[in-house]
């Protein structure tokens, strides 16, 4: 099956956050910081991305979203 080869499995992004934040040693403040509608998607992103996970803005708009942190 060559074609499977080049296909990255479907994995959820979620799940993939949910095990890298339980390893890291500050995954409370973590929580605290996303939640925080003070600081722009982007900005959490960018941080997240400099400390390992590869993410982007809406997925940290999404995160927001799930754990109920919105504005409106």
């Amino acid at each position: 099956m060559a074609l499977r080869d080049e296909l990255k499995p479907n994995i959820n992004k979620f799940v993939l956050f949910e095990d890298w934040v339980s390893r890291q040693p500050n995954s409370q403040e973590w929580f605290e910081v996303i939640d925080d509608l003070l600081y722009s998607s982007s900005s959490i992103c960018g941080l997240l991305c400099k400390y390992g996970f590869d993410c982007d803005a809406n997925f940290v708009a999404r995160l927001r979203t799930k754990r109920g942190r919105t504005q409106g």
